[in-house]
Order: structure tokens, then sequence, then C-alpha cells
């Protein structure tokens, strides 16, 4: 039996411009086929409100944006390949923004990035690599637009993009950054933020880095 690869199953999008709470069950994939297999006893409690999650590049942390209202987390997991379990890592969960919603991490790993809808920031945390546990970027948390509702990191681990929702105005924005390698601090790019359809509500890169 193989053991395959794990995923982390998202919660349907919900009324009031927000994704619904929903509790976020592992599944794993079969590697010859791509169905899926829930996994027994697999959901992630003590973090609730979640509404995006984030997978380590190297498949043993898994992250968990929540929303609680008057404030906004990262829970934090560890993953155990052959248990198949998930254990809050120490600190767990970590203080970003407001209404929190999103969140992705750098090819490299070493940094990981929440949008927060209802303040109009990024967070910003460096990873520790042995436990998976978060430290706050130094400058964090940093602002973007209006309604930050998503956020991706570019291929390359140099740039982070992130779309504004910009409920009632007739156009969205994406708010571009620089990150300093060393430290995960971000600088706004050039002409930032860009002009973008109105109310985007997702955010992808190219995996090549060039759209």
């Amino acid at each position: 039996d193989a053991i395959g690869y794990p995923l982390m199953i998202k919660a349907a999008h919900g009324g009031g411009g927000k994704p619904a709470a929903a509790p976020a069950p592992a599944a794993k994939a079969d590697p010859a086929e791509g169905s899926l297999i829930a996994v027994p006893g697999s959901v992630a409690s003590g973090c609730p409100a979640s509404k995006s999650t984030a997978v380590h590049p190297n498949g043993r942390y898994i992250y968990r944006a929540t929303d609680a209202g008057s404030f906004g987390n990262l829970c934090a997991f560890s993953f155990d390949a052959v248990a198949k379990t998930l254990t809050p890592v120490p600190g767990s969960p970590f203080r970003a923004g407001i209404g929190t919603l999103s969140v992705a991490i750098d090819p490299a790993g070493s940094f990981v990035y929440a949008a927060n809808l209802d303040d109009g920031t990024v967070s910003a945390f460096g990873i520790d690599g042995a436990t998976g546990s978060l430290a706050a970027v130094a400058g964090s948390p940093f602002m973007a637009g209006t309604s930050p509702i998503s956020v991706v990191v570019e291929s390359s681990g140099r740039y982070v993009y992130v779309a504004n929702n910009s409920p009632g105005a007739a156009s969205g924005t994406i708010s571009g950054f620089a990150i300093n390698r060393a430290t995960g601090a971000l600088t706004p790019l050039p002409g930032s933020p860009y002009v973008a359809p109105r109310a985007p509500w997702a955010l992808a890169a190219d995996p090549r880095g060039k759209f």
C-alpha cells in the first residue's frame, strides 16, 4: 500500500466576503492515479476558522491561516508521514494580522507570508527548519492595499504578490514586494500596487516566474 502524498482539504466558500470555516482533514493522494484516500483521525483541532493551507517544501510542516474575528493566526503542524498524524509545533498558533485569509511559503522553505484582509497588511515569519516554529520578521506586518485576500510567492523566491480585493472599487490591485533573502522583510516594488480587474479573489504565479 503506497503511503502517497499529504494533502489538506480546503473549506468551501461561504457568504459575507470570506471563505466559510470548516475542519481541514488530511488525505493522501495515490501516486499512481491521483485519487484521494481519507486519513483516519487526521482532522486538526485547536485551529478554528481556517481559511487557507500551505505545505512546507520539505513536506514535514503544514501552515493554516485562520480568521478569529478580532485577530488572525497561523496554526502550524508537523506531519508524521508514517503515523499520518498532525501535531501542533511549539508555540502554535502564531499571531498574524486581522482577518488572515491566505498563506504562502517561499520555495526555499525559509519564510511564510499571510494576507490579512481586515487591516490591509501582510504578515511575515521566519521558519525554524528544525521544528517548524515561526518567528515574526522585523518590520512585520507590511502594508499592502485595501482588503488583501490572496498571497503568492514567485517561483524564484525573490518576490511576493498580494491580490487586494478592494470591495466597492471599480478595480482591484496587486501589491508586489521584493523579499530580502536574508531576513524575509518585504520592500514594495516600483509601481506597486498594480491595477487589476475588479474584486480579485485569488492569485497564482507561473512556475517559470514569467507571469
